[in-house]
């Protein structure tokens, strides 16, 4: 999508949000790199004596230096950030100023509009029941934190009864049967770890009690039925063990117990706004329909935003039969105005980033997901140049190779999952309603004395009357998290006032309209003055002096001469003026004819 700019408005310039992600980002990739690559220089030094003592820091060189690039390319990446004006993307599907149409969510926003309040999804589960007891405003929240707080609530209470299970298990059964139990408790927490964020798109899943059960019968029969299945074999010890695993379980409960934080720290606090500001009335006119929604159009536009066309999402327009004599129409318009982006975001520093209520948790986050890459690069580090000796494969140190790849799984858990809430962007917009509905006629108007005008107009008139006029209008607030990312109307404030100013000026525009055909250019009005002259004299001939004088004057007014009489000085007598609507002869003086009140000509 293309960055637009305007110099006049600097509204849509606000500072970078992923400024102290960045810098986590590169710290981590500077430690993955540098890691990498003394993990090959040392895999070059043994290459000479013995292949597979090379194979192993090589390939973690490798993957290391690989994944230290992909976090500097997107730290580097994010170093400037646009938001252009044509930036988020609306509410539903947009029309341009020429297509006609609606769609299923113009229909859901116009209900909500109607209902004058916002909805909500209801949380289903017995889990997710314990979670909007302990935070009831977490509902009025965008949909994508209350499915991250959900996911990430049943992910605590997964591992804390995991940890509860590997620490019975632990002391009530023998080593052996110990280790198998921490192998399977590794597995468990690392699968948890690897779960795709929650989307706005995909419901959560509801942890149930039936799972819950499921972790306390492994916990309690584990050590009692695991022998049957392992025929009392040695557990491997290259594999993670038991203390390795309750290591793991804490480090991942601390790591989703931050996130949790940074997530309720971006909740709504408090009931939202939801009303809308909607005035109605009675309208008569004498015109095409069409003409309103034009100038309905005309008046949106001078009101743009930043100069910036507003986003249509509904547009339909009267449509009449006029091959019938009634009928019944109805149109609307459904539009948002540009939203703007909420400047409450401030240029933080790594400093400041701790000290805000809203961003202190992540940070806390990703210094944890860096410490996390820290731990893991050592122990995959010892791992990869321990494993062989030269002489054998050790296989002890393959359990350091596993907690390191656990460690190395949870950073990028904090910062994988952190991206998503410095990605968020709140605005403001306005949404605006417009629908008519009503019946028409079609009428015929004849304007004009049939006996004595030579002028006459007529015209086919669309008469409707009481038809409604219905208008709303509300300022919403909305959030996303990314630029592109669909967004979510946090509350709705009525704004009753510009309803009513718009609602005024539709009405006065349709009293405006004429129903009378009549020529405006000024030389259709002059050579009706001067066929009003022509009628006038032939219709009174006795207020001319004689015929030559009625002829001068026809031919006079019919070239639209300006005749003058030379007498015997130097003056000019100028011809008679008369009423271009009535006739009525007028003076020079007159500005106005004193019969039927037409403006003269001039």
């Amino acid at each position: 999508m293309a960055y637009e700019y305007n110099s006049q408005d600097q509204r849509f310039e606000f500072p970078n949000p992923y400024k102290i992600e960045n810098f986590f980002k590169i710290l981590g990739a500077v430690i993955f790199m540098m890691a990498g690559m003394w993990l090959l220089f040392h895999a070059k030094s043994v290459l000479h004596n013995n292949l597979l003592a090379a194979a192993i820091p090589l390939l973690l060189g490798i993957g290391m230096l690989g994944y230290g690039g992909l976090l500097l390319a997107k730290g580097l990446a994010n170093l400037k950030f646009y938001f252009g004006r044509n930036q988020p993307i609306g509410l539903a599907q947009e029309f341009s100023a020429q297509q006609l149409g609606s769609t299923q969510g113009a229909q859901s926003i116009k209900e909500m509009l109607r209902q004058n309040a916002l909805s909500y999804k209801e949380p289903h589960g017995s889990v997710n029941g314990i979670l909007y007891s302990i935070f009831p405003h977490l509902i009025f929240s965008p949909l994508f934190i209350r499915h991250a707080a959900e996911v990430q609530f049943q992910n605590a209470i997964v591992f804390i009864i995991t940890l509860l299970s590997a620490l019975v298990a632990k002391l009530g059964a023998a080593p052996n049967v110990a280790e198998w139990l921490g192998i399977f408790y590794n597995i468990l927490a690392l699968a948890i770890l690897l779960r795709p964020m929650a989307s706005p798109k995909n419901v959560s899943q509801d942890l149930g009690v039936s799972k819950v059960i499921i972790l306390v019968v492994i916990a309690i029969l584990g050590p009692v039925v695991l022998p049957f299945f392992t025929q009392n074999a040695v557990a491997p010890t290259w594999l993670p063990g038991m203390d390795k695993a309750i290591f793991t379980l804490i480090a991942a409960l601390i790591a989703i117990g931050l996130f949790f934080l940074a997530v309720l720290a971006q909740i709504v606090k408090k009931p939202p706004q939801a009303s809308t500001g909607m005035v109605q009335d009675s309208l008569s006119m004498n015109c095409q329909p069409a003409q309103l929604f034009d100038e309905l159009e005309r008046h949106l536009q001078n009101q743009w935003v930043s100069a910036i066309p507003n986003r249509i999402y509904s547009r339909l327009l009267p449509n009449l039969e006029l091959n019938q004599e009634r009928g019944s129409f109805e149109g609307e318009i459904l539009e948002e105005t540009q939203p703007v982006p909420v400047n409450t975001r401030k240029d933080m520093t790594l400093s400041s980033c701790f000290k805000e209520a809203q961003y202190r948790w992540l940070g806390v986050l990703n210094s944890f997901g860096i410490l996390c890459f820290l731990v893991a690069v050592v122990l995959l580090g010892l791992f990869a140049t321990s494993l062989y000796n030269g002489r054998f494969v050790d296989f002890s140190y393959f359990g350091l190779g596993f907690f390191g790849l656990s460690m190395w799984i949870l950073g990028k858990f904090c910062f994988d999952h952190g991206n998503y809430l410095w990605s968020r962007f709140d605005f403001v917009s306005t949404l605006i309603w417009v629908e008519v509905k009503g019946n028409y006629q079609l009428s015929r108007v004849d304007f004009g004395r049939y006996l004595e005008d030579t002028i006459k107009t007529q015209k086919n008139v669309i008469n409707v009357e009481t038809m409604t006029l219905r208008v709303w209008y509300a300022e919403i607030s909305t959030t996303t998290f990314g630029k592109y990312q669909q967004r979510s109307i946090l509350n709705m404030v009525a704004r009753k006032d510009a309803a009513l100013e718009l609602k005024e000026h539709l009405a006065t525009f349709i009293q405006d309209q004429s129903m009378i055909v009549a020529p405006t250019a000024n030389t259709d009005l002059s050579r009706i003055a001067s066929i009003n002259q022509i009628n006038h004299a032939m219709q009174h001939p006795t207020q001319a002096a004689n015929a030559a004088e009625i002829g001068i004057t026809m031919a006079e007014a019919t070239f639209n001469l300006n005749p003058t009489t030379t007498n015997t000085g130097t003056s000019e007598a100028q011809v008679p003026m008369f009423c271009t609507g009535c006739g009525y002869q007028l003076s020079e003086s007159m500005l106005f004819c004193p019969k039927c009140g037409t403006k003269k000509a001039s």
